[in-house]
This record gives C-alpha cells, structure tokens and sequence, in this order.
C-alpha cells in the first residue's frame, strides 16, 4: 500500500508512472477488449464497459508476452490480485476484470509481487526498482518479439513536433531556463528522482 510507504518512495513511483503514461495508456487499449467474453453483449453501454476494462485473460496474454510465466505469477495469484485491487484500492465489485486506474495499480503490485520473491528477493530494495525491473523485462520482451521500443526510450515521441527542434529547445532550457519558447510551445518542469542507495 502506498500510503504506507515513505513519502519519497511514493513521489518515486508517482513520478515513473506519469513519465511513462502513454505506454501504459498503449498497453492498456492493445490489451482490452483482445480476448474472447462468454458473457453477451446485450447494449452499448455494455460494450462500452468491456472495452474499458482488461479482463484476466487479456491481463495473462499481457504477462506472457512480456516474458512472465505461470513461475511469476499463477492463475489464482492473478485472479487474487484483481479482486485485492477492485475491493481495496479501486472500491469496486468488478471481481474479473480491471479498469485502466486499475490497471495502473496492476503493474505496480504485479512488479511487487514478483520481484520481491525467489529467484529476484528485490523485497530489500525500494519498490521503485521492482517496478523498473519489471519496466526493463517488458522491454526486453519488445523487443525480442521485434515490436518498436520507442515508447520505453523515448515516452514522449509521440508529440507532434520534430524531435531535433525539442532536443535543442530541452538543451537551451536546461543552460538557461528563461529562454523564450517559440509560439505553440510551453515549458514543463519535470522531476527526476535519482536513488542511489550505498
């Protein structure tokens, strides 16, 4: 629970998860509404209700295309982490499937859950660094498969300007942080949490 954990730890994962929100936002619609639902679509907002939730299925194709097996996380132990997730964090009674608030929740005790046990014991270390454990498993998994992988190197290309101008722009700024931005342009202070632990 991160309302346990210490303020820093907390503004740690806040801030990697913000950073790479588009990433998630792309895994999330890629995987929803993938899997076959035995459930009948009656109406519209029923569609629409599955469409904005992952269900276990698509959550275990999700899992094993980023190279975790039933080794990482079993059947039961996912079906556990979904409900744990809706009662406790989200408050809802959906018991099978995950919206994208939910989703968010997922990575990070999923990235807990499995790297904080044999053959990892990462559970010593901040929960920052099971999560770019699990980040880094993803995107060794990518590009392995052959996918792109600019979302992990880059989460912010799919901004419609040309990256050259915003590399010299970012490096202007950071050499004198009142250079004026061209017009259609703002300035976006971004933190950066560097842990080091000796």
């Amino acid at each position: 629970d991160l309302e346990d954990e210490e303020a820093r730890e907390a503004e740690a994962i806040q801030i990697f998860m913000k950073k790479y929100s588009k990433l998630w936002r792309f895994m999330f619609k890629k995987y929803a509404n993938i899997g076959f639902s035995a459930k009948q679509i009656r109406n519209f907002d029923m569609y629409q209700e599955k469409a904005d939730t992952v269900n276990m299925a698509e959550l275990t194709k999700f899992l094993k295309d980023h190279g975790f097996t039933k080794q990482h996380l079993t059947k039961e132990e996912l079906a556990a982490l979904i409900r744990l997730i809706n009662l406790k964090k989200i408050k809802s009674f959906n018991l099978s499937a995950l919206s994208y608030v939910g989703f968010l929740e997922f990575i990070i005790q999923a990235s807990h859950f499995i790297y904080s046990r044999k053959p990892y014991f990462m559970d010593n270390l901040p929960l920052i660094t099971q999560i770019e454990a699990f980040f880094d498993q993803m995107e060794k998994a990518t590009k392995a498969r052959g996918d792109s992988i600019t979302l992990f190197e880059d989460p912010d290309s799919t901004v419609m300007a040309d990256p050259e101008l915003l590399k010299a722009l970012n490096k202007k700024l950071i050499e004198n942080p009142d250079y004026p931005v061209p017009e259609g342009f703002k300035k976006v202070k971004e933190k950066t949490l560097i842990h080091n632990y000796e």
